[in-house]
């Protein structure tokens, strides 16, 4: 795991990843659109206030990142207790700890919000689907907003048909569970290279999720 992480920063850290770097953020119009995008979004219940609620992510989501990530967006605008275990450059497999090691019977809610660096880093699919499938049958009965990865572009090291076939994965996982799932891939936002959100991102990206969860 750790391994994985270390490459992820190096790719990052080489700039394969960026699509452009302007302080005002990129454009929002994503090239190279993945076809498994055309999910439509299913709700499955309600988003409650006075509520917790548990986030599992990558870079998009670290609230280490942002001075105000998302989440805590979400969070003051829904009145939702959240707990943001996100980790920058995280695959699944971390997600698997996560469910593994948490007192899940803490939570009433769930996002699971993973499957980009997956996808970028080129991890194999079955490894991607096996860990995505653990994660999901552990989480099973649970009310859980599992989302699809949020980008696409040229420099991913996934094969074309197999990113598509682990989104669709994704999305078969969420109906066979019961999950609420969101194609988080057409949210608009801020971008500050061709996937991170600038601070004013992740403001939107909160108001992206209410809107998809019927909360604005």
């Amino acid at each position: 795991m750790k391994k994985t992480i270390l490459l992820l920063n190096i790719i990052l850290a080489l700039g394969i990843l960026s699509g452009c770097n302007n302080e005002s953020g990129c454009n929002n119009e994503k090239e190279n659109y993945d076809p498994g995008d055309y999910h439509d979004n299913i709700i499955k219940f309600n988003i409650e206030p006075n509520k917790k609620a548990l986030i599992m992510g990558d870079s998009i989501t670290d609230d280490i990142v942002y001075k105000k990530d998302w989440s805590k967006w979400f969070a003051e605008e829904t009145g939702i207790e959240v707990t943001n275990v996100a980790v920058s450059g995280s695959v699944y497999d971390l997600y698997r700890d996560n469910v593994d090691t948490l007192n899940l019977d803490d939570y009433d809610y769930f996002f699971l919000m993973g499957g980009t660096n997956n996808i970028y880093l080129g991890i194999p699919l079955s490894k991607s689907i096996s860990d995505l499938e653990y994660v999901c049958k552990k989480l099973k009965g649970k009310k859980v907003v599992l989302t699809n990865p949020f980008a696409w572009n040229s420099t991913v090291l996934m094969p074309a048909e197999d990113a598509i076939a682990f989104r669709n994965r994704i999305y078969e996982n969420a109906i066979k569970y019961d999950f609420t799932f969101i194609n988080a891939s057409k949210f608009v936002y801020e971008r500050r290279d061709s996937i991170h959100p600038t601070e004013v991102g992740c403001k939107n990206i909160s108001d992206e999720m209410m809107k998809a969860l019927n909360l604005k």
